[in-house]
């Protein structure tokens, strides 16, 4: 049998970003307000989806830099993926999630599709 793409559903792959720092002792997680649909309005982690020719690590650090403007200088770590089939309304996503922990990190400030960008305590973060 001769394998035959037009069997499978096409699907997007996508990163989200779990960023954290620690400010006068209490543990902090960077959170964007969507922009647009879907979940417009409602708190998430940075993140969106691969371009064609780019790597998960490469997309990770784009979307961080675009939606929160924190860029570089430290490790982004891949930590799982999730891809159950309903997560996203648009069309089947697969999501690679990345973290990192940044000593000093800056103000985030809102970019691209994002409405706004903040650190939240995490214990005030809840389910995302």
């Amino acid at each position: 049998m001769t394998y035959d793409k037009h069997r499978y559903e096409p699907f997007a792959v996508a990163v989200d970003l779990a960023v954290f720092t620690v400010r006068e002792g209490v543990l902090e997680v960077v959170l964007v307000e969507r922009g647009e649909e879907p979940f417009c309005g409602r708190l998430a982690l940075p993140g969106g989806f691969l371009r064609p020719r780019e790597s998960a690590a490469e997309a990770a650090r784009r979307e961080l830099a675009e939606e929160t403007g924190v860029a570089g200088g430290f490790r982004l770590e891949e930590v799982g993926a999730y891809s159950e089939p309903d997560r996203d309304p648009r069309m089947r996503v697969v999501s690679l999630a990345h973290t990192a922990l940044v000593p000093h990190l800056p103000e985030p400030r809102a970019g691209t599709d994002a409405a706004r960008a903040l650190r939240l305590p995490y214990a005030e973060a809840g389910p995302l």
